[in-house]
């Protein structure tokens, strides 16, 4: 079992309610799908008005989706680890 990390950015408007895609790609390749989970906040700041999740998780990645529940356009400028768990 091997566990892996990478650093993704969010810096991008999302809409009043809409949901952002960031697509996420592992920096190495796992034998078998890999659980993904939201890790820390690295830096920067407007994630707290979001809701982060992970779908869509193969072998070499994953997508970030970002929520938007105010009733405003919003835009976050945040990094967040995206930790990655499975078979190596």
């Amino acid at each position: 079992q091997k566990k892996i990390s990478t650093i993704v950015t969010v810096n991008t408007s999302i809409g009043a309610g809409l949901t952002a895609q960031v697509p996420i790609t592992f920096p190495e390749t796992f034998s078998a799908i890999p659980d993904v989970y939201v890790g820390n906040i690295t830096a920067g700041g407007g994630f707290a008005e979001v809701i982060l999740s992970i779908a869509g998780a193969s072998t070499t990645g994953a997508t970030l989706f970002i929520n938007n529940p105010k009733g405003s356009d919003y835009a976050p400028n945040f990094t967040v680890k995206i930790i990655a768990i499975g078979a190596e």
